[in-house]
């Protein structure tokens, strides 16, 4: 049995009331990495992502971050929508190492001249309900919250997953208090096209590990 059909029998064993909405699924050897919505855990739909690592045939290690589906985002894409089967496997290597170097030279080294170089100029579709599309979209952004007490700033990389044009990567950092950023990127002819998130308090999220 495949990581990724160890990982769909995992959550197709709900509890009973409880639904899974699988949007995407992401393998890179053992770590699988789900993007989907959980209906009926709470008063209002989740969504977000698993990361699961697989050893023996079993699941070893489990990471999730889940934030309630926003039904008016800035944008207008929901937070799942968008190209949901890998594609371009061929480039994984390089798409890998394209995201790698967005997130040491802007996210955590905050060298803003170069996002060009990682970002598309021309589209940049974003998920997060409260960004616009664009560079320009995510610099109003990153304004705002800072003008409300919220820097954004990436620390430290902890996993990264890709496979063909899709890259997750699980971060460390602060957003007005210690933060987990889980970030999934699509990647187009050399550029980030494309972008999904969900961020969680780092103390959420360490209780989640290995659940």
């Amino acid at each position: 049995m495949s990581a990724e059909d160890i990982v769909t029998a995992y959550v197709t064993a709900l509890p009973p009331g409880v639904g899974y909405e699988r949007v995407r699924v992401i393998a890179d050897g053992d770590l699988v990495l789900l993007h989907g919505v959980v209906h009926g855990a709470g008063p209002v739909p989740l969504v977000g992502f698993d990361l699961f690592r697989v050893g023996d045939g079993t699941i070893v290690e489990h990471w999730e971050a889940r934030t309630p589906v926003v039904n008016e985002p800035v944008g207008g894409r929901s937070q799942v929508d968008g190209p949901v089967a890998p594609t371009d496997h061929d480039l994984t290597a390089a798409n890998r190492a394209l995201v790698a170097g967005w997130i040491d030279r802007v996210l955590i080294g905050g060298d803003r001249s170069v996002r060009t170089e990682y970002v598309s100029a021309d589209r940049y579709v974003q998920h997060n309900p409260e960004v616009a599309d664009g560079l320009d979209g995510l610099a109003d952004a990153v304004a705002a919250w800072s003008a409300a007490g919220r820097r954004l700033r990436y620390d430290a990389v902890r996993q990264v997953v890709a496979e063909g044009d899709f890259v997750f990567a699980r971060c460390e950092g602060d957003f007005g208090g210690p933060v987990v950023f889980n970030d999934l990127w699509r990647v187009e002819h050399g550029r980030i096209v494309e972008h999904w998130d969900v961020i969680v308090p780092a103390a959420r999220a360490a209780d989640d590990a290995g659940a």
